[in-house]
């Protein structure tokens, strides 16, 4: 067997609690998150714009450097050093030099090149690095290199001088290759008609990242260039780190580091004297080289994912001049932007949960008071579901539609109620007429009439006919008093029964039309009619229900439109009761005549009982109605209801019943012996007879004389000779439509065989036997039969 599961489902508290409960966290979880993507947006909005300021501030310092060496370049172009022929000349010039260099110092050297190849530059030595290059006497504060060519060689002469200019040491002149001209600053300075500024590249000497500034005097072919380094921007890169993790750096368009904030990773030893600038992904940062190999580093935001980590980040370009530019690259974590907001987030968390926590009394309080009243009829509901209609519901509320529910529960309550009590008297009236007059009373009950009249259709269905009257005040009333309602007449009730709705009639005086009774029992000159019809499951109207109210009714709930809704429910329930029952008392008589059909037909099939079916009901039913009367042992206690008395009715004309099924030739039998068999046994009796007739003429012959052996062996010859015409004789027995012409003419043959009768063939036999055996005259004893023959006492005349 399947077992039925029962789905859990809360409670209205819980399910109230747990919605007010989800409504605060819900609303406080929306208002955190929106604060935190909003403060997260505006976050990541600040740091694009701390990214744009960090590369306006780059660009700008950069901008102001290099147009404050270029007017230094402007003006050196235009002094004496572009005429300087030699070395002395150049070195009276060095005052002008260290002025320009302490006015800029982020110029890394100041340098001229001449038409002829010489070259002379001046390089302020205030960091160790220049000095550690260069090797530089502890108090030199500037060098000098001249390039001149002597006797087709070209020799650099290295000098060092301190702060005040006096010569501290010169080096021997050595050999070199440098010549200004094969410079990239100096072909581009000739080229160029204004002040020209190289791309950003690695310094010759000094093996240090910039760009060269070099304008030419036209007039002597001279070119004057400042190197200027970026060390200052990687100082400027390190001041501009967003956060802990955060990473800032300047490359050219070749992807080649140029600034960073840790600048002795810019530039890269590949041999003993071979260095080139490092890549991004040479710096060490793991970010940086996932961002070289995974991105083209386009100018504009980046946004990736990097190590289960959200990246932001910058690509800016910062032109140098024209056709040269460097680009500066800015990332940042999220988690690191997003740090303080997510503080503030873990406090609104914590804020949200102290809300909660503060709210959760007042839900259960608030669910509390709003599940009540919803508690209680639920326990109104199952009290009603387990048929306890002892109290009425009573619960009130603040609460419009719980007032409603409580008021259509208790409507309810009571509609079930008078529908179980209905249903009761009902199932325990069997009577017809004592079931309608229940009806028309428990209908004035439940509709609080004054009264009712119940009228239904004849059998010939020719008219309504009065079948109860109940009045509330004096009950059952005589219905002969009530006039019948032929169906071709105009009576108001007619349109009722007709239209199967219901309707609402006024009743006087003058339009009473054979219910003047009602009337006079309410004691009124008029009254109000409420005319139900009376359908079956068929929607046909088997009659009408009069429900009639004294005196005025105007606005009186018993009429309102719910509560006539009820009694049409309520009448059309009573309708189809009114019909089983009918067609209950319809099938009982339907069953009697059945009954008594059987038992006359058991009557007719046996003649011979003369008519004991009939007669056996009323011995019963008298024998078993004294007993009932006797008041003497052991029957002054016996006594049977009705139901007894319709189940010994039933069983006195059934008790031969079996006869039905019993066979004709066992049931309608004019003498014990009659029965139904083969023939054939019959023959077989004679051929037995024949038989014996041989053995007793052998012994016959015997005892006269004969001869044993010869009497024997004619003995034996009789008996195979009528064993196999008895055979023969068995196998024409046998069912079949054909015989052969032999065996018809054996058979005829052996039919004129005799045997000797002595006893009389009419005495013992059934009435209508006799009578055929009468048809011809008795013989006289003993009689010689014919083995086989049709006589006349065979043929069986059609009646």
């Amino acid at each position: 067997m399947k077992r039925l599961r029962v789905r859990y489902t809360p409670s209205f508290y819980i399910t109230i609690s747990s919605l007010l409960l989800g409504l605060v966290i819900g609303v406080a979880g929306v208002i955190s998150w929106n604060d935190y993507s909003k403060t997260s947006a505006l976050i990541f909005r600040q740091t694009e714009k701390l990214y744009q300021q960090a590369a306006h501030a780059i660009s700008s310092g950069l901008s102001r450097t290099i147009d404050g060496v270029k007017q230094t370049t402007s003006l050196l172009t235009s002094s004496a050093v572009s005429t300087a022929e030699d070395l002395e000349q150049r070195l009276k010039l060095l005052p002008l030099f260290s002025a320009a260099l302490n006015a800029n110092p982020q110029i890394a050297g100041l340098q001229a090149g001449y038409t002829n190849g010489d070259y002379f530059i001046v390089r302020p030595l205030s960091d160790s690095y220049q000095r550690q290059e260069f090797k530089a006497p502890k108090k030199a504060q500037f060098g000098v290199d001249s390039i001149v060519s002597v006797g087709g060689k070209r020799m650099l002469t290295r000098i060092f001088y301190d702060i005040q200019l006096h010569e501290i040491s010169r080096e021997p002149a050595v050999p070199t290759t440098y010549d200004p001209r094969n410079r990239s600053w100096f072909i581009q300075a000739k080229r160029s008609n204004t002040i020209a500024t190289s791309r950003v590249y690695l310094f010759f000497f000094i093996r240090k990242v910039g760009s060269t500034i070099s304008l030419e005097d036209k007039n002597s072919g001279t070119v004057i260039a400042a190197d200027i380094t970026l060390d200052n921007l990687s100082a400027d890169l390190a001041r501009h780190h967003v956060t802990k993790n955060s990473e800032i750096v300047l490359f050219n368009e070749e992807k080649k580091v140029v600034a960073y904030p840790q600048q002795d990773l810019v530039v890269r030893q590949t041999g003993p004297d071979s260095f080139k600038l490092a890549t991004l992904s040479q710096l060490g940062s793991a970010p940086l080289t996932y961002l070289a190999r995974t991105s083209d580093l386009a100018p504009g935001q980046l946004q990736y994912r990097f190590q289960n980590s959200d990246w932001q980040g910058l690509v800016q370009p910062i032109n140098i001049n024209h056709d040269a530019r460097i680009f500066l690259l800015m990332i940042s974590p999220k988690s690191e932007l997003l740090s303080d907001i997510n503080t503030i987030r873990r406090k609104s968390m914590y804020l949200t949960l102290g809300i909660v926590c503060l709210t959760i009394p007042l839900a259960l309080v608030v669910a509390s008071i709003l599940s009540r009243k919803l508690q209680s009829l639920a326990n109104e509901a199952v009290l009603i579901s387990q048929f306890d209609f002892n109290s009425p519901v009573q619960t009130s509320s603040s609460i419009k539609e719980v007032n409603e529910l409580a008021a259509a529960m208790t409507m309810m309550k009571s509609t079930i109620s008078k529908f179980l009590h209905l249903i009761r008297h009902l199932a325990e009236e069997q009577d017809f007429d004592a079931l309608l007059h229940l009806i028309t009373e428990e209908t004035v009950s439940v509709s609080q009439a004054d009264g009712a009249v119940t009228l239904l259709l004849d059998d010939e269905k020719n008219i309504l006919v009065p079948r109860s009257c109940y009045d509330s005040r004096k009950g059952l009333l005589e219905q002969q008093d009530l006039e019948s309602i032929a169906l071709d007449s105009d009576h108001a009730l007619l349109l009722v029964w007709q239209q199967s709705k219901p309707a609402l009639l006024k009743l006087t005086r003058e339009n009473a039309r054979g219910m003047e009774s009602l009337l006079a029992s309410l004691g009124a000159q008029q009254a109000t009619i409420l005319a139900l019809p009376l359908n079956n499951r068929q929607g046909e109207s088997i009659g009408v229900l009069a429900l009639y109210f004294g005196g005025d009714v105007e606005g009186d709930v018993r009429l309102d439109s719910q509560h006539i809704n009820f009694l049409e429910h309520f009448s059309g329930f009573a309708a189809v009761s009114l019909e089983s029952r009918k067609l209950l008392l319809m099938q009982k008589k339907l069953l009697e005549s059945f009954i008594q059909l059987l038992a006359g037909a058991i009557d007719a099939k046996s003649p011979y009982t003369g008519g004991h079916c009939q007669r056996v009901p009323v011995i019963t039913k008298m024998l078993a109605q004294a007993a009932c009367e006797s008041e003497k042992a052991p029957f002054h206690d016996f006594t049977l209801d009705t139901e007894q008395w319709e189940e010994l009715h039933i069983a006195a004309w059934l008790h031969d019943c079996g006869k039905i099924t019993t066979p004709e030739y066992v049931v309608d039998k004019a003498t014990k012996l009659e029965t139904i068999y083969d023939r054939i046994h019959e023959i077989r009796m004679r051929f037995e007879v024949l038989k014996r007739d041989a053995h007793i003429d052998y012994y016959e012959q015997l005892v006269a004389g004969g001869d044993r052996e010869t009497l024997d062996r004619i003995l034996e010859e009789k008996w195979r000779q009528l064993d196999d015409d008895f055979a023969f004789i068995a196998r024409c027995n046998q069912g079949g439509e054909h015989m052969e012409p032999g065996a018809v003419e054996r058979l005829q043959q052996l039919a004129k065989q005799g045997w000797m009768r002595t006893l009389d063939d009419r005495i013992g036999l059934s009435w209508e036997e006799l009578q055929r055996k009468e048809r011809t005259p008795a013989l006289e004893l003993p009689v010689r039969e014919p083995l086989l023959g049709d006589k006349p006492e065979h043929l069986i005349a059609r009646k």
